[in-house]
């Protein structure tokens, strides 16, 4: 399946940030890091502290990385409520982590069913190692996770293809920022279990944004509860999850009962690691081991404080859409909100010539809240009207 939206997200956010600096009233909500309210880059305070804290000197590691930082790290996300046996490997980001399980165990006789609204680049990749794509809307009439049109793609994905990978982004979905509820996800697990094709379908859930979601319910505990025979592979980023956007770090993380595949999936990934990247960088993975171990608590109240500010931002966003009717897309937590419109790239191109940057994706206008200032959404106001998103 070919990109609808063929367009480079990186060089509409490279456009708007020259722009921004020439002038003021441009608006800048492509960028998918934190900005403060003076549009400058949000970094914790604890990993720059950390960062000051280590050598100035960065040695080779292997191909799987630091995998004690990585152990850390599971801690942090799962918190021991998941006993599961697994395997990790640490990569080049969350998109790395993608990208390797990819390469690892898909091929062109496979498929990845995936909803829509989607991250741009998961077409890139899997059209990079040709493995086919398939795409359904992600929400039924009543806003929920529309599973029973997954379940059709996977028994139609069956008939034509060896391997099915069902590829989540969840919490804090983007480009939406919905999150799933629990009772979702057991309708989900149960859905993929009832077809008894455990060596043929599998779960991917792109974690990217976990840590700025607030949940009711223990995700990890879930999945130690109703994973079963299937396995689950989930990607992470210390992007988002550190601030350390060009530090590159990323994790995989495979969660299986089936031992024989988890050893393979971990000889694979090290082998494709050694022969691409041949492997990650040290730097980054030092500063979380750091920070997990000495600056844990700190962390934590700044990484509050973090989402406080979202929170505050998409608050008062969200009240000028309703006010003026404008539909959106179902939004928990997270970094984005989409504005929904049959014409992403018409509208694209008339929020620009207000000089307002976004990003069009299917079926919507991208919103990142994350880089807008409190000033910026109120300038919001006075440009969007219902008319703009038919």
């Amino acid at each position: 399946m070919n990109n609808p939206i063929n367009l480079d997200t990186l060089l509409i956010a490279d456009e708007a940030r020259s722009l921004q600096k020439e002038d003021d009233d441009v608006i800048n909500a492509t960028i998918g890091s934190i900005y403060d309210n003076k549009h400058q880059f949000h970094a914790f305070e604890t990993v720059t502290q950390s960062i000051q804290a280590l050598p100035h000197m960065y040695p080779y590691t292997k191909p799987e990385g630091l995998l004690y930082v990585g152990d850390l790290w599971w801690e942090h996300l799962s918190k021991g409520t998941l006993s599961l046996p697994k395997k990790h490997i640490l990569t080049l980001g969350g998109t790395g982590a993608l990208y390797l399980l990819y390469r690892s165990v898909a091929s062109s006789k496979d498929i990845v069913i995936n909803a829509v609204p989607t991250w741009n680049n998961n077409y890139q990749m899997l059209e990079h190692q040709g493995v086919t794509y398939d795409t359904f809307y992600m929400f039924n009439k009543d806003n929920q996770y529309d599973l029973k049109t997954l379940k059709d793609k996977i028994d139609h994905a069956l008939l034509h293809h060896e391997k099915v990978f069902v590829l989540i982004n969840d919490p804090s979905h983007n480009p939406s920022g919905y999150t799933m509820k629990k009772e979702e996800w057991i309708e989900l697990f149960q859905l993929i279990q009832s077809n008894q094709l455990k060596d043929r379908i599998f779960l991917i859930n792109d974690m990217a944004y976990v840590d700025y979601a607030d949940k009711n319910y223990d995700y990890f505990a879930l999945i130690n509860e109703h994973l079963k025979d299937l396995t689950i592979f989930m990607t992470f980023s210390g992007s988002k999850a550190f601030s350390l956007y060009g530090a590159r770090v990323g994790m995989l993380v495979t969660v299986s009962n089936n031992l024989e595949l988890l050893n393979e999936i971990d000889t694979k990934t090290r082998y494709i690691a050694r022969s691409t990247y041949s492997l990650p960088s040290s730097f980054g993975f030092q500063v979380i081991e750091h920070l997990l171990k000495h600056q844990y608590n700190l962390y934590l109240k700044e990484l509050d404080e973090t989402k406080a500010l979202l929170k505050s931002r998409v608050m008062v966003l969200i009240s000028i859409l309703e006010d003026k009717k404008i539909p959106y897309l179902p939004y928990e937590h997270g970094f984005f909100i989409t504005v929904k419109t049959n014409q992403p790239l018409t509208v694209f191109h008339t929020l620009k010539e207000h000089k307002i940057f976004t990003i069009p994706v299917e079926y919507g206008i991208r919103f990142a809240i994350s880089s807008l200032t409190l000033k910026d959404i109120n300038r919001l106001e006075d440009v969007l009207n219902k008319e703009m998103f038919k």
